[in-house]
């Protein structure tokens, strides 16, 4: 633990995992509210007083990317554009989100960026995991969204520094799928069907493998195709066209190689 003029930082000697780290953050504080900014992010100048001025308990801030900042950058804000439209690089107006708002809201994205009251975070943290692969978020807005509405604002600002190593994002994909995992993985919850058909997908492509090798050769083609048609649904120009085509189909096998990693590990108990 280090002290400075005006703020202090604590430092884990291992990796302990973003649960735990928010909540050992929480528990060192001593004002009464809160603010979660994660790491490759940069908050904009007028980030707290854009929360301070809503005057509300909780807030969830805005996150954007700059496209123009490489390859990996680019396709992948093309991406979260879509899915997240119009909360992700657009504008748009104050959300308020109570907890059955805030369910259906999910569709369309989380927090990015988090302010609120410190006793709050403490008080929905209680009950809540904190291992290494844990991913909390959605189960944290959750819940304080049980407590009050929630608002959500595009005028609190985040840019997200995404990675522009090759192997540095390959490495990130992967392991945010065990993450991925360990929250949806669950009867009901949103993408917990998709994890089944994923799973079930990779047996039977390994099971086709072994029956017949050239099964191979067709899913190739099928996947050139796919990823074709992909890029020109996301793309808005040349540029954004063959940075489609190159990365979000690499994306797409990294990190379902990591969400079938973390049924793994759920499966043996390990998250």
């Amino acid at each position: 633990l280090q002290d400075f003029a005006s703020f202090r930082t604590i430092s884990h000697e291992r990796r302990e995992g973003l649960a735990r780290t928010r909540l050992d953050g929480a528990r060192s504080a001593k004002g009464k509210f809160i603010t979660f900014i994660d790491k490759k992010c940069r908050p904009d100048t007028d980030y707290l007083s854009s929360f301070v001025q809503k005057g509300r308990n909780i807030v969830i801030g805005s996150p954007y990317t700059d496209k123009g900042k490489g390859i990996w950058t680019r396709a992948l804000s093309l991406v979260k554009m879509k899915l997240y439209y119009p909360y992700f690089n657009h504008p748009f107006e104050d959300i308020e989100l109570d907890s059955e708002a805030y369910a259906k809201f999910k569709n369309k994205g989380g927090g990015g960026s988090m302010f609120g009251l410190r006793e709050y975070f403490l008080d929905v943290s209680k009950n809540m995991s904190t291992g290494v692969h844990v991913n909390d978020d959605s189960l944290l807005i959750s819940e304080l969204s049980n407590i009050e509405p929630i608002l959500k604002t595009a005028d609190a600002k985040i840019e997200y520094l995404n990675r522009t190593g090759f192997i540095e994002n390959i490495v990130h994909l992967y392991n945010r799928g065990p993450k991925f995992v360990d929250f949806y993985a669950k009867p009901g919850r949103r993408f917990f069907v998709p994890i089944v058909l994923l799973v079930v997908l990779l047996l039977l492509n390994i099971a086709m493998l072994i029956v017949n090798p050239v099964f191979v050769l067709y899913e190739l083609i099928a996947i050139v195709v796919l990823s074709f048609v992909a890029a020109l649904y996301l793309a808005n120009d040349v540029d954004d066209f063959f940075a489609a085509l190159i990365i979000a189909p690499l994306s797409l096998f990294v990190f379902s190689a990591g969400v079938v990693r973390g049924v793994i590990l759920k499966l043996s108990g390990k998250i």
